[in-house]
C-alpha cells in the first residue's frame, strides 16, 4: 500500500513541475515578444519581431509549437504607447499524469512592453528595456524568483521520497542512516533544511493546491533531516524553525492554524517513520561537541591548520585540500584505498583558508559580507527569510565542504537577484520621474537649415 502511494506522489510531483515549467515559459514567452517587438520601428516590423521571437523562446522552454497561439496588438504602437502580446497554451493531461487520457490544461499569459522609438526619452525606454531584458538570467521579478524557489521546493520531494523508500526497503545509505537520491546523508539534511524556511515563506503567501504542497514539503524535509541521522542538519533544521517566531506577527488566524496542521503532519511523519536509530544518534550531539572528534573532524581540522601555516597566503591551489591532507594525518591515509578515501575539509572556510589563502578567505568573507548588506536592503519578509537561510547555511556548512556545491550558489544567487530586482524597481521610478519633468520643461528647437 505505501510503495503506490508513494510513486504516485512522485507522479503528482514530477507533474506539478512539468506544469510549472510550461507556465513559465509561456510568460517568459510573452514578455520577451513584447520586449522584441517593442525596440523596431513600425508596427509590420513589430509584429514580425515579436511573433520570431515568441516561437524561439518557446523553443528554449521545449513548448510544443502547435500548441502556442501568440496575439499581437499593435493598436497603440507610438511613441509613449504599448505593444501588448498575449500567449496560450495547453498542456497535455497526458503530459502531466500519464495514466489519464484526454483533456488540457490551459495556460494563458500577458505581456506588455514600452514603445521605444527615436528621441531621448524613447532611448532611455530603450534602456531601461535592455536593462530587463538582460537581467532575466537573473529573475528580476518576484514571479521568476517565486518560480525559482518552487522548483528547489518541488526538487526536494524527489530525494525526500527516495529516502523514506529506502527506509522502508531498508536500504541504508551508511551505518543506521538514510538519504535518498544517492546523496550523502549530510549533504541531503543541509538540502532539506535549507528548503524549510524557504517553504514555510511560500506556504504562508500561498493558497489552495500549493498551498498543501507546502505543507507537504515540510513535513517531508522535517522527517528526511530525521531520516539521515545527521547531527549538523539537525541543528541547521534548529535553526531553520526561527523563521516561524520571527514572521508570527504578521500571520492571521487562518495561517496560524495552517501553521498548526503543518505541524501535525510533521509529527505524524515524524512518528512514522523515523527509526530509534537516528534518535539514539542524535542525542550523541552534546557528549560529542563536548569530549568527541565530531566523527573524526576535529582531527582533520587540525591537520588543515597545519597546512595553512605552511601556505598561509596563496594556500595550496583549489580542490587539493583531499591529496595533501592524507599526508599530514596522524595516521595517513592511501588515495587508492576504496575503503579509506581521502576526507575533505568538512568545514566550509577552512577549506577555502587551506586551499586560497587569507587572501581567498578575504575574498570569500566579503561576498558573504555583500550578502548580509543585500539582505538589509530588503523588504521585511525577504529579509527575515535571508537571515534565517544564511543562518541555517553557517551552521550547516560548519561541518561541511560547501564552498563549491550547487545549493550555495543557488541561493546566494538568488538574494543578490531579490536585491537587484529592488534596485530595478528604483531605477524604473526614478526614470519616470525624469520623464515626467522633462515633459513639463519648456522645448528649445534648433533650425540647421
Amino acid at each position: 500500500v505505501v510503495l503506490p502511494a508513494v510513486v504516485l506522489g512522485l507522479l503528482l510531483v514530477i507533474g506539478l513541475g512539468i506544469l510549472g515549467q510550461a507556465k513559465a515559459g509561456v510568460q517568459a514567452v510573452a514578455d520577451e515578444a513584447a520586449r522584441a517587438g517593442a525596440l523596431t520601428s513600425t508596427p509590420a516590423a513589430a509584429a514580425a519581431a515579436a511573433t520570431d521571437r515568441a516561437y524561439q523562446v518557446a523553443a528554449g522552454y521545449g513548448l510544443d509549437p502547435g500548441r502556442l497561439g501568440v496575439t499581437i496588438d499593435t493598436g497603440d504602437f507610438q511613441r509613449g504607447g504599448t505593444l501588448s502580446v498575449e500567449v496560450d497554451y495547453s498542456v497535455p493531461l497526458h503530459d502531466l499524469l500519464p495514466m489519464i487520457w484526454g483533456g488540457d490544461v490551459a495556460l494563458q499569459h500577458s505581456g506588455g512592453n514600452d514603445v521605444a522609438q527615436l528621441g531621448p526619452a524613447g532611448l532611455r525606454r530603450v534602456g531601461r528595456v535592455e536593462r530587463s531584458g538582460h537581467g532575466g538570467r537573473l529573475a528580476p521579478t518576484a514571479e521568476a524568483q517565486k518560480r525559482l524557489m518552487q522548483a528547489y521546493i518541488l526538487g526536494t520531494f524527489v530525494s525526500g521520497i527516495d529516502t523514506i523508500y529506502m527506509f522502508l526497503s531498508h536500504q541504508e545509505s551508511s551505518y543506521q542512516r538514510y538519504a535518498g537520491a544517492r546523496l550523502d546523508a549530510n549533504d541531503l539534511g543541509l538540502m532539506m533544511a535549507l528548503s524549510i524556511p524557504v517553504s514555510y515563506c511560500l506556504l504562508i503567501q500561498g493558497k489552495g493546491l500549493m498551498a498543501w504542497v507546502y505543507r507537504l514539503q515540510l513535513a517531508l524535509a522535517g522527517t528526511t533531516v530525521l531520516l539521515t541521522a545527521s547531527r549538523g542538519a539537525t541543528l541547521a533544521c534548529l535553526v531553520a524553525l526561527a523563521i516561524v517566531p520571527l514572521t508570527s506577527a504578521r500571520l492571521t488566524g487562518r495561517q496560524r492554524i495552517g501553521v498548526l496542521l503543518t505541524g501535525s503532519l510533521l509529527v505524524t511523519g515524524v512518528l512514522v517513520f523515523v527509526p530509534a536509530t537516528s534518535w539514539e544518534r542524535l542525542s550523541t550531539v552534546p557528549d560529542a561537541l563536548e569530549h568527541g572528534t565530531l566523527s573524526g573532524r576535529r582531527v582533520i581540522w587540525s591537520a588543515g591548520w597545519e597546512i595553512f601555516r605552511e601556505h598561509p597566503f596563496l594556500g595550496i591551489g583549489s580542490n587539493a585540500f583531499r591529496l595533501v591532507v592524507c599526508r599530514v594525518l596522524a595516521e595517513p591515509i592511501r588515495l587508492d584505498d576504496p575503503d579509506s578515501p581521502a576526507p575533505p575539509a568538512h568545514n566550509t572556510f577552512l577549506s577555502v583558508l587551506v586551499e586560497q589563502g587569507v587572501i581567498g578567505l578575504a575574498v570569500f568573507c566579503a561576498l558573504l559580507g555583500v550578502l548580509v548588506l543585500s539582505m538589509m536592503a530588503l523588504p521585511s519578509l525577504p529579509r527575515k527569510l535571508w537571515f534565517v537561510c544564511l543562518a541555517v547555511w553557517l551552521v550547516g556548512v560548519s561541518s561541511l565542504t560547501w564552498e563549491m556545491r550547487k545549493p550555495t550558489w543557488f541561493f546566494f544567487g538568488l538574494l543578490l537577484a531579490q536585491y537587484g530586482a529592488m534596485g530595478k524597481k528604483r531605477f524604473t521610478a526614478q526614470a519616470g520621474a525624469f520623464d515626467i519633468e522633462e515633459s513639463q520643461a519648456p522645448a528649445l528647437h534648433l533650425s540647421w537649415s
